[in-house]
């Protein structure tokens, strides 16, 4: 802090003590050590190296990865800023920043008896803009939808048709680690929607901070939200007033737009036409030795190859393996018919020679010197 004061104030020269007891006297502001939120790695390595005291080379080895891991953590909050300050000069470029902020319960009132109800839960996912230094907020209730990949992938989604400039052609996103809301496939499957959707925007970049050093300027943006609310704001307002936004910035989003997780007819617009219930395609895959996750994407190829729309296709992994098992069962009581109808003198069993099972699991055969014994 001393030393960005001295930087925005060249003219009024103070020294580091006199600035310190202002700092401490005046305003009444004290500095600490956070005590929560604190990064996992760093707390296991200043654990190791406290217990390393009389072992120099473990000691110094840990305190050598500690300082890989702060370096990584800088240079990933070092390549952010850079993001942040190239934005605010290149308007075809925007950066942003977006985090979903802790569960809020609403109303706040001060009866005791509150404590003990169980209070509507409010969902608010955050996107922080660079070029402008904006927050925009984008708020649900519990009962519109939960709070995973689906809910956030719409908020990005909604940031980008409302709030994105036209003349915007990269998009640099920024946020946590966060793996189930975060940094998974769904969120990269519904990028590559919106750059297809969007034919002025050509890149979007997908970033990501190190994990226990993720502070976002959207956390900025929550702290101002969570005081309005401990000084009894009670209109949902505050969500865009508090921070540097104005209410137009504050967006509620409804049940039309997660259709992945609150909508019902979501699942009746999948697609009807499953190429696994052939019993040819499931015999050609069991040959192959092609697993359920190599058969979804050798299907979507292949239909994509045939100008086929994917949305009309069943494709993904439990389909697979169901309609796999469906065949497989039904081939398996066609066969079984088929030898109960035949009148069979007599029948040659051929054999590797591996443990195989009775019909009946009770019994195992076993081959053994060219006899078969049981």
């Amino acid at each position: 802090m001393f030393s960005l004061y001295t930087e925005d104030e060249p003219n009024h020269k103070i020294g580091f003590s006199s600035y310190k007891t202002i700092f401490y006297k005046n305003f009444n502001l004290r500095r600490k050590v956070p005590v929560k939120d604190t990064c996992n790695l760093c707390d296991s390595f200043n654990a190791k190296i406290k217990n390393f005291q009389h072992d120099v080379v473990l000691r110094e080895e840990q305190e050598l990865q500690h300082k890989q891991h702060l370096l990584k953590a800088q240079e990933a909050r070092e390549s952010m800023k850079h993001d942040m300050e190239e934005a605010k000069t290149n308007n075809k470029l925007e950066t942003a920043t977006y985090d979903i902020e802790k569960v809020l319960g609403l109303p706040k009132l001060p009866t005791n008896i509150v404590y003990y109800k169980r209070q509507l839960s409010i969902y608010n996912e955050g996107v922080h803009t660079s070029s402008n230094d904006t927050p925009y907020c984008f708020v649900w209730k519990e009962g519109t939808a939960g709070r995973g990949a689906q809910e956030v992938g719409s908020c990005l989604k909604k940031f980008v048709d409302m709030y994105l400039t036209p003349e915007t052609e990269e998009l640099i996103l920024w946020s946590d680690s966060c793996g189930g809301q975060n940094r998974n496939i769904k969120i990269v499957l519904l990028l590559k929607a919106i750059l297809e959707a969007h034919p002025l925007l050509k890149t979007i970049y997908l970033k990501y901070l190190i994990p226990g050093h993720s502070f976002l300027p959207n956390d900025t943006d929550f702290g101002e939200i969570e005081r309005s609310i401990k000084y009894q704001i009670h209109n949902l307002v505050f969500l865009a007033s508090s921070s540097k936004g104005t209410p137009e910035r504050l967006s509620q989003l409804s049940v039309d737009e997660q259709p992945e997780a609150a909508s019902s007819s979501a699942k009746r617009s999948r697609g009807m036409i499953n190429i696994f219930n052939d019993e040819k395609v499931v015999a050609a895959l069991d040959k192959s030795k092609v697993s359920n996750r190599d058969a979804v994407h050798l299907a979507a190829a292949i239909v994509q190859s045939l100008r086929i729309d994917l949305e009309t296709v069943t494709l993904n992994m439990s389909s697979v393996r169901l309609a796999r098992q469906k065949v497989r069962d039904a081939r398996a009581i066609k066969i079984k018919t088929y030898f109960k109808t035949m009148e069979l003198k007599a029948l040659v069993l051929h054999s590797d020679g591996k443990l195989m099972e009775d019909v009946n699991k009770r019994e195992k055969f076993t081959h053994s010197s060219g006899k078969w014994k049981y």
